[in-house]
């Protein structure tokens, strides 16, 4: 079942140059029927290759065709499935991860030969097709370079019992072998015509966010029951997570944060039914599969994670955990913090006023009270999240941040016995669909400032890593966008758009 495949890629999240790799990729759900259709990734392999929307993609799309797959790779896409160019394609489906990503795809298809918007593509260029979280929230920037995109749940399922990524899938199929020949207008409507005739009652609306010069957005509003759990299409040791299989068990999140997009655009919070995650992991291969990684804004909240994790343990794996809610760690399993190599907790910040602001759930002292049983389980690294410049954060609000950061720091160091806590500060970016979606950004000075302080009152207890500013800027205009051609045109500078979303 393992193939050797050699590519090469860029690392969006490093920003180097990775080398030519070979690696024993355990290739699981890439479909074997024909007709070809391009299964676009707008990152490197390493990157796409933990990436469960991608996984999604081309495992619906292997129920119904031979899958390439291609990766961004020095400004253009490029797969280490096959010699053709993406050219060759007429049905692209693309995996759409971050709102800034529409930018990208649209450049790289221009560099690949193809065109980059939407309204200048003629009847015989091929059909674009996308979606994922970054679709989701940027929903006019995507009709300007997608022709049909998704927003919701792609897994969702339809009257036929297909989901409508499957149904996407099938009839680009019928599409491509059409002896009419392939006609992109017309298949355009084809689609859209078969998916409205599968849609349950109203959970599938169809809307043109830019009007006659953008694509279609299928606004999904069904919920996937997650009977069949999103796992990975494929395996590599040279994924972020090495050889290990990523399988989502949980999606959305019981905690409210008003902040969250996973909390209120994927509400309610389902778990996967065990008898489906249980045989996802039977069914894995004896070679090649490392470890689980068990996947969900929530993972922890599963109500049979214990039993999950007997299952991954009698395979003779390890298992990692995407998420822990501090409050939650003294009732857990100590089954299920044995082979976590870190745990990550989302502080958001040390002060009660703030913490009730956002309705971050639990108290700081439950993250202090979690940190004996997670030095106890053998666990050395521990990983935080705040966030600066939520709305009414006060210069005392960010010293208390600081001082519970560097409470937590030395405790655990002192407990896990020279533990090391890693802090990443992300600014608060306002997300469509959430209740603090209207709430201005913090400007960059005062973000530098809340850095600067927790820096200094932090010291060597922690080790605090930022985010960029620019991006985070960006997520939020994109976000609030009316008309997305000056941006994809170069017309609106850095200064503009910061200005445009701070107070």
């Amino acid at each position: 079942m393992g193939k050797k495949s050699s590519f090469s890629g860029r690392d969006r999240k490093r920003g180097t140059q990775a080398s030519s790799v070979e690696c024993d990729e355990i290739q699981l759900y890439l479909g074997t029927s024909h007709p070809p259709v391009a299964a676009v990734f707008p990152a490197s392999y390493r990157v796409a290759a933990a990436s469960l929307g991608f996984s999604m993609v081309v495992r619906n799309l292997g129920e119904f065709c031979s899958v390439h797959r291609f990766f961004l790779q020095n400004g253009q896409f490029i797969s280490p499935d096959t010699r053709r160019s993406l050219r060759d394609y007429s049905m692209i489906y693309l995996s759409v991860a971050f709102e800034p990503d529409l930018m990208a795809i649209s450049e790289a298809l221009v560099c690949s030969g193809l065109v980059g918007l939407t309204r200048q593509r003629g009847h015989m260029d091929p059909i674009v097709i996308g979606g994922g979280v970054g679709v989701s929230l940027a929903s006019k920037l995507a009709a300007a370079v997608l022709d049909i995109s998704i927003a919701g749940e792609g897994d969702a399922l339809l009257i036929n019992g297909e989901t409508v990524m499957m149904l996407l899938a099938r009839e680009g199929a019928r599409i491509l072998l059409s002896t009419g020949g392939f006609n992109r207008s017309a298949g355009i409507e084809r689609i859209a015509d078969a998916l409205m005739s599968e849609a349950v009652d109203s959970s599938v609306a169809l809307t043109h966010p830019i009007g006659d010069v953008g694509g279609i957005c299928l606004n999904v509003r069904g919920k996937s029951d997650l009977s069949k759990p999103v796992g990975s299409a494929f395996v590599s040791p040279d994924s972020e997570f090495s050889s290990i299989y990523l399988l989502e068990i949980t999606r959305g999140c019981p905690g409210g944060c008003r902040f969250c997009f996973a909390c209120h655009g994927y509400a309610p919070f389902r778990a996967a039914p065990l008898n489906s995650i249980l045989a996802e992991i039977n069914n894995l291969p004896e070679r090649g599969v490392k470890g689980v990684g068990l996947v969900g804004a929530a993972s922890c909240r599963h109500p049979q994670l214990g039993r999950i994790v007997e299952s991954i343990a009698a395979r003779d794996l390890r298992w990692t955990i995407s998420s822990l809610s501090a409050e939650m760690v003294p009732d857990l399993d100590p089954l299920v913090l044995k082979s976590q190599k870190s745990v990550s907790i989302a502080l958001e910040s040390g002060s009660p006023e703030i913490r009730g602001f956002i309705n971050k759930r639990g108290s700081v002292n439950s993250c202090l009270d979690a940190l004996p049983f997670i030095a106890s389980a053998g666990i050395r690294e521990l990983r935080i999240y705040v966030m600066l410049g939520i709305p009414g954060e006060t210069a005392a609000d960010i010293c208390m941040t600081a001082d519970v950061i560097r409470e937590i720091g030395e405790t655990f160091r002192q407990l896990a016995g020279g533990g090391k806590t890693l802090v990443s500060v992300n600014p608060f970016i306002p997300k469509p669909g959430t209740p603090m979606w209207d709430q201005p950004m913090a400007g960059r000075k005062t973000i530098k400032n809340g850095v600067a302080v927790l820096r200094d009152r932090v010291g060597s207890s922690a080790v605090l890593k930022t985010e960029s500013l620019e991006t985070a800027f960006l997520q939020a205009f994109i976000g609030r966008l009316d008309d997305p051609f000056p941006l994809l045109g170069g017309e609106i500078g850095r200064r503009e758009i910061e200005e445009s979303v701070t107070r």
